[in-house]
């Protein structure tokens, strides 16, 4: 088995394989004459048999994830796929080995993606590292908000500066939320007509004429409620926020319902006046690494105070991230070192990274099978808080 970054000419056989596994209808001649091409932000992998067959293969997407205030290097793992008749050969295996080795070679840190099966990529070390918070909401139920100033509905990439304002205000509190910095991180959010896609896209402005939130939604009008489904919803503060719902409420003529994508930290049954019209739908498709785990405890946000944690770490899939770690902090100085202290927290990688990224507190936590807790909650507390979370990006 061979595995190595594919290049512009592989580019059609992995187009092949993801048709034949995604089991999509394609145009492979049309497709071709359009010719391929790499990009510089993506890392394309594949697995070939040593007769040069192409196998399998995915992309590592390069990113800039935020936990806390700080942003560390992200990979997005998106287009597995294995052909039907190589799977169980051990090729993505492979791949996952040889792509982590040169991620880490590269300074990434991080590393998420959507599965198909959360047994299938805890092989390799991902766990559930954020949920969904979805709310289906009558739009009636909106009715009564306060209204924004001034909207404008963007074709194209109208008024893109503007929007990326708004979207760092909200993002930059929000751990696992990727960095947008240019019009190219911005194509599948911000771009085209609404004509025909039916994806219309709102900027909100407030009393002082300052944009403050946009929506983003498409139509699901193939149930019985037509729905408003948004696709992100982004506010500077949480004036805003009532300011994009009751805009909102604007549509109850034309959609029965909204399905509110919001961050973790806006919890909309908790405010609603009447939360049996509220109806959560969790969604757990999101699950995250820790790539390098030194270097990700080195480049936290530093604890107030002062004091030390020491951990110890498994890792099977990555062995070399695994040991004892301790943490000492003292005037605003965080450092991490290896040591053969006594552990006051015993826990595995995909363990450290739910209480890294804020997802699972130490009081959740402990109840996982691999932690060990040996000093007082609020230790740990005081080194991985729970934390707002934001995942606005698909890959």
């Amino acid at each position: 088995m061979i595995v190595r970054k594919l290049n512009v000419e592989d580019l059609p056989a992995y187009e092949r394989v993801q048709a034949v596994c995604f089991t999509f209808s394609a145009d492979m001649e049309a497709r071709d004459k359009r010719g391929y091409q790499l990009s510089d932000r993506d890392d394309v992998w594949g697995s070939f048999t040593d007769e040069g067959v192409l196998q399998g293969g995915m992309i590592a997407s390069h990113y800039l994830m935020r936990v806390g205030t700080k942003q560390f290097k992200g990979a997005g793992i998106g287009g597995v796929t294995t052909l039907p008749e190589y799977r169980r050969t051990g090729a993505i295996r492979a791949i996952f080995r040889e792509m982590f080795k040169d991620l880490k070679a590269q300074g990434f840190v991080l590393s998420g993606l959507y599965p198909f099966s959360h047994a299938f990529y805890r092989k390799f070390g991902y766990e559930i590292g954020h949920t969904f918070d979805h709310y289906i909401v009558p739009t009636s139920e909106l009715l009564g908000d306060p209204q924004p100033k001034a909207v404008y509905m963007a074709v194209g990439d109208e008024r893109l500066d503007e929007v990326m304002a708004v979207y760092e205000a909200f993002s930059k509190t929000r751990t696992l939320s990727i960095a947008r910095p240019d019009k190219e991180s911005w194509k599948a959010l911000w771009s085209g007509e609404p004509y025909q896609s039916r994806c219309y896209r709102y900027l909100l402005y407030n009393e002082a004429d300052a944009p403050c939130a946009y929506v983003n939604f498409t139509v699901d009008d193939k149930r019985e409620a037509r729905r408003a489904v948004i696709r992100e919803l982004a506010f500077i503060d949480k004036a805003s926020f009532y300011l994009a719902l009751g805009f909102l409420s604007r549509f109850h003529p034309h959609y029965a319902e909204v399905d509110l994508f919001l961050p973790s930290d806006v919890f909309f049954t908790g405010l609603h006046a009447n939360p049996y019209e509220v109806k959560p739908q969790p969604g757990h498709e999101y699950m995250m690494r820790i790539l390098d785990v030194p270097a990700f405890l080195s480049g936290m946000d530093c604890p107030a105070g002062k004091g030390t944690l020491t951990m110890q770490v498994t890792d099977e899939f990555l062995p070399e991230n695994a040991g004892t770690y301790t943490l000492t902090w003292e005037d605003g100085r965080l450092s991490c070192e290896r040591t053969e202290r006594p552990a006051d927290l015993k826990l595995d990688q995909t363990s450290l990274t739910q209480l890294a990224m804020g997802f699972m507190p130490i009081a959740r936590l402990k109840y996982r099978r691999d932690v060990e807790l040996y000093c007082g909650e609020a230790l740990v507390n005081a080194v991985f808080p729970e934390r707002p979370r934001y995942v606005g990006d698909r890959y």
